[in-house]
């Protein structure tokens, strides 16, 4: 080697002394950072949850615009991060990559991410009043404009983010407290007096901080999910009680939510919890989740059912209170289970054979329950006009509108949410006749992207679902909190069949969705640095 290329490469290496400065700067960088993100995230599990304005009136443009005025300023803080970071260490951030090959850490729920929003985009190019189809303001403001926030959270949370432990405990902290707001209001104990300007024959649809008991009930369900997966991978006993607080009070706001979108979405979760927890021998922690909450829920039920308070307001699955006293059995039952299992190691559910006895017992109660339903007309199991409080009416109709649609509205929608305008336009006076009031939405999140947002957008929705999901499951063993993250996906996406989409819990799907692909994002990092390593 000459004296030349010697000296030019001793001039390419940088002392030892400005590779640490670099170091600590990088570093730094990544702190703040997550140190906004991790802000955010108090933003929407503290401020989010409970803000009001005046009272129920306005609760959905209220929620939507602190959503997006949260959004908005953590989207312009982190791109001043990122523009600061790499201005000023352009050189460094580029060697970094190729080193450890951040650069190739791309996931495929990026692409359905983008995808997603794309058809968003679509739609409002199809749509004939394109304010409207923007701000969604002729259905629950989630319109385009709600996309575009959306994606800005989504790259901001996915870009990579470490989970910090406080933010599980401080979100069950104010579940908890929302939960009781709705059970008190369902005792007809209004401590804010919310429920003064609403007419009193209204006054049932309501509850908590959350407006619409539907919208509450889907709060419960999501929340107690992730709930429960945080109590089966959380070591410190404190954080476990904050769980347990949270899953006591969950249950009895069940009853208070009088919704059977709750339940379905929080068993839907239980199931995945339950193969978890036989396969890392977690059956004690298991039952102690499910005996909590209906420990709760057995409560209200004794509350209930022995003042008389609010229980003219019950309907479907939660008449389960007339059967308190085997409900109390159950929790007896259950806390001695727990005590047991608590006691003796239990390793039998890591074989095959065990879970596959559970998924055939699952299978044949779930035929059992179908078959008894369908034989005795259930009114759940007998689908008409007036099934799911009018939901037969609206899917019934829309599936028309879809059939009718021309193909290029099929493929890329209506419009965003155009639901009110597609069914006034054919049956508006039908809709008077029949239910009383004019549907502004389909009461089914999946046929509502496929009506307003075409195949495209329901597809690339259900695309974004599963690929989350992925994320989630590949991610668990290294980062535990990924269990707690898809309990609450699954959740959301179960009682989705039934419920509404609004910027009052979806915000809390895309949320998750973008902290699932963070968590990813950054687990791939530190497996590429050790790779290199």
């Amino acid at each position: 080697m000459t004296k030349t290329n010697k000296k030019q490469k001793a001039g390419d290496q940088k002392p030892a002394f400005s590779k640490i400065n670099d170091f600590k700067k990088e570093a730094a960088f990544h702190i703040f950072k997550e140190s906004i993100t991790t802000a955010f995230l108090l933003y929407m599990f503290v401020v989010f949850p409970l803000v009001l304005h005046d009272g129920y009136m306005d609760i959905t443009i209220t929620k939507y615009n602190f959503f997006k005025n949260g959004v908005l300023i953590y989207g312009i803080l982190m791109c001043l991060t990122f523009i600061l970071g790499f201005t000023d260490h352009m050189e460094e951030h580029t060697d970094a990559a190729k080193k450890t090959g951040r650069g190739r850490n791309f996931l495929a729920s990026d692409i359905w991410m983008g995808a997603f929003v794309l058809s968003g985009t679509l739609a409002w190019i199809m749509a004939d009043d394109k304010m409207a189809a923007y701000t969604g303001s002729m259905g629950r403001r989630c319109g385009l404009e709600f996309l575009v926030l959306v994606l800005v959270l989504y790259i901001g949370i996915g870009s990579g983010y470490k989970w910090q432990q406080i933010l599980a405990p401080v979100f069950s902290v104010i579940s908890g407290l929302a939960f009781l707001m709705g059970s008190l209001q369902h005792l007809d104990i209004d401590v804010f007096h919310l429920l003064s300007h609403i007419r009193e024959d209204q006054q049932a649809m309501f509850l908590s901080t959350f407006g619409n008991i539907n919208i509450f009930a889907g709060f419960v369900c999501t929340s107690v999910a992730f709930f429960s997966g945080m109590y089966l991978i959380e070591e410190k006993r404190a954080y476990r009680i904050c769980y347990m607080a949270a899953l006591l009070l969950g249950g009895a706001a069940l009853i208070a939510a009088n919704s059977d979108s709750a339940y379905m979405g929080l068993a839907a979760a239980w199931v995945i919890l339950l193969f978890f927890a036989l396969k890392r021998s977690l059956l004690a922690e298991f039952v102690t989740v499910c005996t909590t909450f209906l420990s709760g829920y057995t409560i209200m039920a004794w509350i209930t059912t022995g003042t008389g308070r609010g229980y003219e307001k019950l309907s479907g699955l939660a008449k389960l209170v007339d059967a308190r006293g085997i409900l109390t059995v159950c929790c007896v039952i259950g806390i001695l289970c727990a005590i047991w299992l608590s006691k003796k190691k239990y390793n039998t559910g890591r074989s095959a054979l065990s879970r596959l006895l559970i998924a055939g017992i699952l299978l044949i109660a779930g035929i059992t329950v179908t078959v008894i339903g369908c034989t005795n007309h259930w009114e759940i199991f007998v689908f008409d006009d007036f099934w799911g409080d009018y939901r037969g009416f609206i899917w019934s109709r829309l599936c028309r509108i879809y059939q009718d649609l021309p193909f290029v509205d099929q493929v890329f929608g209506n419009g965003n949410e155009s639901i009110y305008a597609l069914m006034s336009a054919r049956y508006y006076d039908e809709m008077l006749a029949v239910t009383g009031t004019v549907y502004d939405s389909a009461h089914n999140e999946y046929l509502q992207y496929l009506v307003t947002m075409g195949a495209f957008g329901l597809i690339t929705y259900v695309g974004l679902i599963i690929t989350s999901i992925r994320n989630c499951v590949k991610t668990w063993k290294n980062e535990p909190v990924m269990l707690a993250v898809l309990m609450l996906i699954v959740s959301y996406i179960t009682q989705a069949f039934v419920n509404v989409e609004q910027p009052i819990t979806t915000p809390f799907l895309f949320l998750f969705v973008a902290i699932a692909a963070g968590i990813r994002r950054n687990s791939l990092k530190k497996d590429g640095s050790r790779t290199k390593k």
